[in-house]
């Protein structure tokens, strides 16, 4: 597999950060966030009453899709195997 664009956010975790709210649902109260890596947005959407989450969804850049039919468990073999390299090399110095 060639070099991933964020692939530490395809296979392990985005790290969030939280953002004013971009438009105001009609249900709920919303909250928002956006990766530090990959900038992609995302948005819950939570009960004010109960607490419940209501919805939950992602926008991505265009850029961020990887190869077509590459799995979660793809991204993070090859994540894996870098942080391997990376650790090879340190105990190396």
């Amino acid at each position: 597999m060639n070099e991933i664009k964020y692939l530490e956010c395809h296979a392990y975790r985005h790290e969030w950060d939280e953002i004013s709210v971009l438009k105001e649902p009609s249900f709920g109260v919303a909250l928002d966030y956006r990766c530090t890596e990959c900038h992609g947005i995302k948005r819950v959407i939570v009960s004010r009453q109960s607490g419940v989450v209501l919805s939950r969804y992602y926008k991505m850049s265009k850029d961020y899709r990887g190869p077509k039919g590459t799995t979660k468990a793809d991204y993070r073999k090859v994540w894996v195997n870098k942080k391997l390299q990376k650790q090879r090399k340190l105990k190396a110095v």
